[in-house]
């Protein structure tokens, strides 16, 4: 159980440089007029990286309930 939820640590560590690396993008990328393509290709990719942090964080929940309890019993 230690091993998943360590696992799972390492997954929103790797989420969140992630999402430090699109916003840095977001801030480079130039006043042209394919801008807002851009801009569109990157909000596409930061739903889907909050959908998965989202994942992330229900599956350590979980995985913390169940350490729990398998403690208490």
């Amino acid at each position: 159980m230690k091993r998943e939820i360590a696992a799972i640590d390492r997954l929103e560590g790797a989420l969140n440089e992630m999402e430090l690396g699109l916003r840095v993008l977001r801030a480079q990328i130039p006043d042209d007029a394919d801008r807002g393509a851009h801009f569109d290709t990157l909000d596409l990719v930061w739903i889907r990286l909050k959908e998965q942090r989202q994942i992330a964080e229900d599956a350590h929940e979980e995985m913390s309930r169940q350490a729990r309890r398998a403690e208490a019993a």
